[in-house]
């Protein structure tokens, strides 16, 4: 670990960084510990991010602001003179501030007087050091004008000090950049109105979209036995095997996607896509995955509430075209709505004028392929 100059305080400190990096919470106090231990007033741990986005990961109390004046503080951490002089100077180079901006030219500046004075902050030492994605992680330490600057033992313990602090943070984005991911894939897939499921060659559900999860509870033509996705039709479950082995084939090669419908008696098919999913950058050294999305008429409802926003439909005439695309007849409309069928015609004639659509054919097509047809909806109103 960690030699000299308050040996056994850094090692607790490198310590809680690794432990900070997988646990956003445990950054807090971190600085005030660096601070302390190099016998400094404050400190800040911050990322410098692509088009101008700061992330102030960790700060002592001083350099909380409040947020009345939070477009202030940005304003001075993005010109802040030490960090863009620092860069310049070379990245994962410790610095001291009179090396960057000697005393005379830091008091004349407004740095100092907008900003660096009203936090108490007069000298520096610090350092900025390259992180993934464009970004730059910054490390500054401070003490109040009066006291003492740095010196070479403070350099010397940030210098053994920042490849664990450059090491965390970049574990840190790289965790809150999959945890965003995943959370973007899960809920995007579970707002869509197709099953989506991701099994490996063994057809054993790795996942599963709550479509798919409804389509697994309710339809007899699919079923999950021990975490195995098979179909009821012994037939069609050879396919259905044969797709799923094609598509989970060599590591690196991406197979074509194979579809497949499956017959029932009081309702139309369902249809499953079978394809490759690509895992990692090449897929080589990574276990095959087949994505399966089950697409069911039943169930794949146009909302009324996008159809009226993209159309500009009426409550009642998004209705009658969201039942149309699901293949109803006006007097099924009718019925289901329990109107008279010439009130459903003149809702249909205005969709149709609202849409551009000559035909109840062309207005089932349109409003089934647009974007109000890729979500679930699970009610009639």
């Amino acid at each position: 670990m960690l030699k000299g100059y308050g040996t056994s305080d850094w090692d607790g400190i490198v310590g809680a960084l690794y432990d900070a990096a997988l646990d956003e919470n445990m950054w807090r106090g971190l600085a005030p510990r660096i601070a302390e231990t190099l016998g400094a007033s404050s400190a800040v741990l911050k990322v410098h991010g692509a088009g101008g986005r700061i992330d102030l990961v960790e700060t002592t109390a001083n350099m909380v602001i409040a947020p009345a004046d939070q477009a202030w503080a940005n304003h001075w951490h993005d010109k802040d003179i030490w960090v863009q002089r620092s860069v310049a100077h070379g990245l994962s180079k410790v610095v001291i501030g009179e090396q960057l901006l000697a005393h005379r030219e830091l008091e004349a500046s407004a740095f100092y007087h907008e900003w660096l004075n009203r936090l108490d902050i007069y000298h520096m030492i610090g350092a900025a050091f390259s992180l993934d994605r464009g970004g730059v992680g910054v490390l500054g330490v401070h003490r109040a004008q009066g006291q003492a600057g740095f010196g070479e033992d403070e350099r010397a313990a940030i210098y053994r000090f920042l490849p664990h602090l450059q090491r965390a943070l970049k574990v840190r984005n790289a965790v809150s950049h999959m945890q965003i991911d995943t959370a973007l894939r899960h809920n995007a897939l579970d707002a869509i109105a197709t099953g989506v499921a991701i099994v490996d060659a063994r057809q054993r559900v790795r996942f599963a979209n709550h479509q798919a999860e409804i389509l697994f509870r309710q339809e007899n033509a699919l079923r999950v036995v021990g975490g195995r996705l098979t179909l009821a039709d012994h037939l069609l479950d050879g396919r259905f095997t044969q797709m799923v082995h094609n598509a989970c084939g060599e590591p690196g090669v991406l197979a074509a996607p194979h579809a497949l419908a499956i017959g029932r008696e009081d309702c139309m098919a369902l249809t499953l896509l079978v394809m490759p999913l690509r895992n990692g950058f090449d897929g080589r050294g990574a276990e095959q995955m087949a994505l399966v999305a089950i697409c069911d008429p039943q169930l794949g409802h146009p909302s009324p509430h996008l159809l009226r926003e993209l159309f500009s439909f009426t409550r009642s005439e998004a209705l009658v075209a969201a039942y149309i695309a699901r293949g109803m007849s006006p007097a099924a409309i009718a019925a289901r709505l329990g109107i008279g069928s010439g009130t459903v015609k003149t809702h249909l004639k205005n969709a149709m004028a609202k849409t551009g659509t000559h035909s109840q054919a062309a207005l089932a097509s349109l409003i089934a392929s647009s974007v109000g047809a890729m979500v679930r909806w699970d009610a009639d109103n």
